[in-house]
């Protein structure tokens, strides 16, 4: 009898113990359930955050590569600008030093002009004069073409002197010579004999306030007008 009663007593220990056991394990089930449940969770998270960060690191990659490619076109552009400037700057001295030579030239023989034409010689100054026009000199043609007419007067070829100061007259309205050249060419006309033309000019320059229109004035009272 005793040994069954301590048979039923450690049958009883056995069976708390096992319920115990089984306590626990669904304690541990559960915790691991919960466990799994919050790592399948955080997964998901990392698995957005990664998407995420990829999806930028993709467009950072893209903006990269359009910088890269812009840098790239934008250093071509310039070494092209660099060496277009380069071959301008050198086109431009070459005209630089062309054109200073030109000017040079053309400055030589305006003072050849003027020497000429101070000391009377009318037919060298002719042919510098031509070919200062000829070449398409700087200088201001009304001006060249009343020291042709100039020159022709000091030849005593007063036909050949009115027509280039007629030119002026006619081509050049706005010359500031022009007033000279009218007073003049009513010369040439009164030395050739044609008085209805010369009192025509010398009657334009009447009202003038200037020094031409004095002279006219007192030309138009010596011929009685």
């Amino acid at each position: 009898m005793l040994r069954l009663l301590l048979l039923a007593a450690s049958f009883c220990v056995l069976a708390v113990s096992v319920l115990a056991q089984n306590a626990e394990i669904k304690k541990l089930r559960s915790l691991v359930n919960e466990v799994q449940l919050e790592m399948i969770s955080v997964q998901e998270e990392l698995t957005m955050l990664v998407q995420e960060q990829s999806a930028e690191l993709e467009q950072l990659h893209e903006q990269v590569r359009i910088l890269t490619n812009a840098n790239h076109s934008l250093q071509q552009e310039m070494g092209d600008l660099l060496l277009k400037n380069s071959l301008m700057q050198d086109e431009l001295k070459v005209l630089q030093d062309t054109s200073a030579g030109k000017q040079y030239e053309e400055m030589q023989q305006l003072a050849r002009a003027l020497v000429l034409y101070r000391i009377q010689e009318p037919q060298a100054l002719e042919l510098t004069l031509l070919e200062l026009i000829n070449e398409g000199a700087n200088f201001p043609k009304d001006l060249l073409i009343l020291m042709l007419g100039e020159a022709k007067r000091q030849q005593g070829i007063p036909e050949e002197s009115l027509g280039f100061f007629v030119t002026i007259i006619t081509d050049f309205p706005e010359s500031p010579y022009l007033n000279y050249a009218i007073f003049q060419a009513s010369e040439l006309l009164g030395e050739l004999e044609q008085p209805d033309e010369q009192s025509a000019l010398l009657d334009s320059l009447r009202d003038d306030p200037g020094r031409y229109g004095e002279l006219a004035r007192e030309r138009l009272q010596t011929l009685g007008q």
